[in-house]
């Protein structure tokens, strides 16, 4: 974590990506938003690793226990990232880091899961939805009163 403290803290990155996976979402926002360098976090190793290999700058982190970073770069962008954390208490904490962290906007994006309900009692579902590794199914309501 000292590392990874250091990385965040160098001013070496224009962006923070939460939940980096492979570096897929880090490729994304270089390209969706015109930056130049990124530095992705994930708890995976062997993810970490892979997004190395193809050239992205990444470091293993615990993104829950980032603590508070003070405008450190530009933006911050979690893709497809909140669903897999195991509470909408743990989605607010690593929302308002992210937000503590960017000095312009912090991107999020997530799987739908508001019409689980219906979609269920119509004997339908989102590809998504009973996924395993999607403990957090946020709705857009729960997404709003962490913010509001």
């Amino acid at each position: 974590m000292k590392k990874l403290q250091e990385e965040l803290l160098s001013g070496n990155y224009d962006f923070i990506d939460l939940g980096c996976s492979s570096g897929g979402s880090i490729k994304y926002s270089m390209k969706t938003f015109g930056a130049e360098r990124g530095i992705g976090i994930d708890i995976d190793p062997k993810k970490v690793q892979k997004a190395k290999q193809l050239g992205f700058a990444a470091e293993i982190g615990d993104v829950t226990k980032l603590g508070r970073l003070k405008n450190q770069v530009n933006f911050v962008t979690m893709s497809h990232f909140l669903e897999h954390l195991p509470s909408s208490v743990m989605a607010k904490k690593c929302i308002y880091s992210a937000i503590g962290a960017a000095r312009e906007f912090v991107f999020i994006q997530q799987p739908y899961f508001d019409a689980d309900g219906y979609l269920f009692r119509q004997g339908l579902k989102l590809y998504w939805s009973n996924w395993s590794g999607h403990p957090n199914q946020m709705t857009s309501l729960e997404f709003h009163n962490i913010l509001y």
